[in-house]
Order: C-alpha cells, then structure tokens, then sequence
C-alpha cells in the first residue's frame, strides 16, 4: 500500500488520522511529517501535512465522515494520546516562535547496510592511504 501526503488544518482529524495508522508503540512521526503556521509565527491556522499510508483519497472518506459526524472512534484513550502529542508540537511551536516543524527522516533499513558499507570502504581506503605513508616513511629512513 502506497503512501501519500494528505493536509488538513483540522487538528482533530490530523489526530484521528494518526491514531489510525500507528499504534501504540509507533511514533505520530511517522505518519506526520510536516506541521506549519502558513501565516506566520502565532496565528491560529496550523496547516498539517501526513503521510497516510491509506492515501489521500481516503484520507478524505475519512474528512467527510468526521464533517458529518459519522466517524467513529474504537479507542478514546489512544486517540487522546494522539492528540496530545500533536497539540503539545503546535503549542512548543507557538512558544518559540518556530514556524515550520518536519518530522525526522527515518532511515530504511537498506539505507543503514549502504551507509555501514560506505563507512567501512572509507576505513579501508584510510587504512591503506597510512600504510603506504608509513613504507614511503620507512624507505626514506
């Protein structure tokens, strides 16, 4: 299932839309991954960009349900949790006058096993650079 990226300024629905697709033990950063004051620091509007993984389409199943008060919540406590955590990113935005807030870039696994690989070759290549300065060292002496 493919993600795509879904903004709404409708906090509730941001919430919901997190509380849908992580679950307890998952960080609200890997489905939020852009929350910004588009009028600038400490206006009201928050304009907050997810990255649902159900796709924008339904992303806006889910708007319409929640307009028209059909949208049902199975676990109130872990909604909540969501948007407390989202709240608490808008009202720490708002104190420092932070604008723009994204979430970190999460690194796949294959990435790490690249950059493991790079950082070995690069130790390699180091290693053989000071051996040869140390036989060019030697042959001088």
């Amino acid at each position: 299932m493919s993600a795509s990226a879904f903004q709404t300024d409708n906090i509730f629905l941001a919430a919901f839309l997190i509380f849908v697709h992580t679950d307890a033990s998952e960080h609200y950063e890997n489905v939020t991954k852009r929350v910004e004051f588009p009028d600038g620091p400490g206006t009201r509007r928050v304009v907050f960009t997810l990255d649902v993984p159900c796709g924008s389409e339904d992303a806006r199943i889910y708007e319409q349900e929640f307009n028209e008060g059909q949208l049902s919540i199975s676990d109130l406590k872990s909604f909540v949790d969501r948007y407390q955590r989202l709240s608490a990113v808008v009202r720490k935005m708002n104190n420092t006058g932070v604008t723009i807030w994204e979430a970190p870039v999460v690194r796949s696994d294959a990435w790490w096993s690249d950059a493991r690989v790079a950082v070995q070759q690069r130790r390699s290549e180091r290693e053989v650079r000071e051996q040869r300065e140390q036989h060019r060292e030697r042959r001088r002496k």
